[in-house]
């Protein structure tokens, strides 16, 4: 089974932050959309972001799954970023006409700033 490392940011304790396995496909893409949902808090203020800055590999089944995270937060009313998505990554979301799906930022600190603006 594919662990997944999850934390809130430092500077914001209403903000998980998941750390995405280096591929995002059949096993971890499920793992990883079952840690939002249970993991995801119970609050108004709640966010999340998605730390992809480790990710070599997204396979269909993880673009899946992120567009189910995806509903998930939007179902709650949780604002939701990805940070640190890789240029090859990005080109493949943007190439399914998925990228403006996402709030996209570098990296995490700037995708709770994203967040947060919103």
């Amino acid at each position: 089974m594919t662990e997944i490392l999850r934390r809130f940011h430092p500077a914001d304790d209403a903000v998980l932050v998941i750390e995405a396995p280096r591929e995002i496909a059949h096993e971890s893409a499920d793992t990883l959309r079952v840690t939002v949902e249970r993991h995801v808090p119970d609050r108004d203020d709640a966010a999340l972001v998605l730390d992809l800055s480790g990710v070599r590999m997204i396979s269909s089944i993880g673009v899946a799954a992120l567009l189910q995270i995806r509903e998930f937060c939007r179902d709650r009313g949780v604002p939701f970023a990805l940070a640190g998505l890789p240029a090859e990554q990005q080109r493949f979301l943007e190439m399914l006409r998925l990228g403006d799906k996402f709030t996209l930022a570098p990296d995490v600190d700037e995708a709770v700033s994203a967040l947060r603006a919103q």
